[in-house]
């Protein structure tokens, strides 16, 4: 399962690249909602397009940046003020009356504050760094799909909820931010042959047991530990990798998109380290015909899939 990627998110350069459309409407209506208070997770590397806005509609949606921002900031301060009164009666009942109880309470909310303090840093800082444009499932992040006969640009949620599904789905089909190759044509056939698109990714992460990555067995008493990888494709600089997508709710205002990346079985240099799932890497040549699938058959459809390029992944143990 890729559980979690490195994406270009860059959405003038994408744009640029791959000849796209960006849907600067669809963005604007992601940031407004996460203001509104809808449950939207969107990484600093989609915030980063609006660092330096030029158009009005960019103006816009930094104001509403700013706005969730500010809003973040205060609730964090506020925060930090009540955990730095805790500590203070923390540290008056051990002066009177060192328990177990008042030491534990202190060190919980250390904890906490260095946490928050590093919010904080993050929500202020500008400058970007490589982990930004990191996604896990239920981050929203940049896709190419085809939209009124262009490549468009757009954002969707990572983790795919089929329609007339409940929402109690995301928590029953936790996996389901990706789709396997040989299940495309069975549990994804509403997707499948008819929403397609494309991510582009630059590396992706995996969860792999330590014992198994070490190639043992657990030894006695011992617990299964897991290990972060990331695997980075050598020799190439992004990864096409083909998606489905669909629309849930029927309500305009609640309804949202959201995508899953497909799967195959991994090359040996993954399924030595450890893990059985890979996402598929497509040719550029191939992007139009795979965005365009509704005249295609399914075993056409297939074999845009297999037509794929092939790297050596090189990994590492993620922090």
């Amino acid at each position: 399962m890729c559980y979690s990627a490195m994406v270009k998110q860059s959405v003038k350069q994408l744009g640029m690249s791959f000849y796209a459309h960006v849907d600067l409407t669809l963005l604007d209506d992601v940031f407004d909602r996460r203001n509104n208070c809808e449950n939207i997770s969107i990484s600093k590397g989609l915030e980063h397009n609006f660092l330096a806005p030029e158009t009005s509609e960019e103006k816009e949606i930094k104001k509403k940046i700013d706005t969730f921002h500010e809003k973040q900031i205060r609730i964090l301060e506020e925060g930090l003020f009540k955990l730095k009164g805790r500590i203070v009666v923390a540290d008056r009942k051990l002066k009177e009356n060192p328990t177990k109880t008042a030491t534990k309470e202190k060190a919980v909310c250390e904890r906490q504050i260095e946490r928050k303090k590093t919010k904080l840093e993050n929500i202020s800082r500008s400058r970007p760094v490589e982990t930004d444009d990191r996604i896990y499932p239920f981050t929203w992040a940049p896709v190419i799909i085809r939209k009124d006969g262009e490549r468009t640009i757009v954002p969707m949620r990572y983790h795919l909820r089929p329609p007339g599904k409940p929402p109690e789905f995301d928590i029953e089909r936790p996996g389901c931010y990706n789709a396997r190759r040989d299940n495309l044509a069975k549990y994804w056939r509403k997707e499948f042959g008819k929403k397609h698109g494309v991510i582009i990714l630059k590396s992706f992460f995996e969860n792999v047991d330590r014992n198994v990555y070490e190639k043992r067995e657990l030894k006695p008493n011992e617990k299964p530990e897991n290990l972060i990888l990331q695997f980075i494709p050598q020799g190439i600089d992004e990864m096409i990798v083909p998606i489905i997508w669909d629309t849930w709710g029927e309500n305009p205002e609640g309804s949202f998109d959201s995508f899953a990346i497909i799967t195959d079985d991994p090359p040996l240099e993954i399924s030595s380290a450890g893990h059985d799932r890979c996402p598929i890497f497509i040719k550029p040549e191939n992007i139009d015909a795979w965005l365009n699938p509704e005249d295609k058959t399914d075993e056409e459809l297939f074999a845009l899939l297999d037509d794929r390029i092939r790297p050596h992944y090189e990994h590492r143990i993620a922090a």
